[in-house]
């Protein structure tokens, strides 16, 4: 009786790879970038199914008050070139309060190692209070949507994130 157990735990393992391997990608091609298939990609977003490519960074200057302005800079860099316009939005925090700039609008396509600059300045995004700010982008080229987005933190070293690396380094240490 085990030897007929074994040979049908084989038969339906066998039967699952082969399903995986012939419809997995099916569903994956439709997620590949024409230029590069060795960027992030993912179909969890706000505008559905997107190639994660738009290359951000995001600086500010730091502030220990929620009182004093803070300006934030999202640096955008494309790994080709984009000649479509893309479309951001930044994402405020509870009590981050926009003083000067736009908390959306367009960018005129960037090329290939090009880094083009969005920047506004705000309060209420300092060191006496945790907040975040979003800063999201996309574009369409050829029908496929691409994307970008990150979130920073006022205080970085009180961030649940940089918490769980500090214990994981004190493990690896012991």
């Amino acid at each position: 009786m085990s030897i007929k157990k074994g040979i049908l735990v084989s038969i339906l393992f066998l039967a699952i790879g082969l399903s995986a391997y012939i419809f997995l990608p099916l569903r994956t091609s439709i997620l590949q970038t024409p230029n590069s298939p060795n960027f992030l990609q993912s179909k969890f977003s706000s505008k559905g199914v997107v190639n994660r490519i738009i290359q951000l960074k995001l600086k500010f200057t730091g502030a220990k008050l929620n009182s004093e302005k803070v300006k934030v800079t999202a640096e955008v860099g494309m790994p080709f070139d984009f000649s479509e316009k893309l479309y951001f939005k930044w994402k405020l925090g509870p009590d981050v309060i926009l003083v000067e700039g736009e908390q959306s609008g367009t960018i005129d396509g960037v090329l290939k190692n090009e880094v083009k600059k969005v920047t506004f300045t705000v309060t209420g995004f300092s060191k006496e209070n945790n907040h975040q700010i979003g800063f999201e982008i996309y574009g369409i080229k050829n029908g496929k949507n691409v994307y970008g987005d990150t979130l920073i933190a006022s205080d970085l070293e009180n961030t649940f994130e940089n918490i769980v690396q500090n214990v994981e380094k004190i493990k690896a240490s012991q």
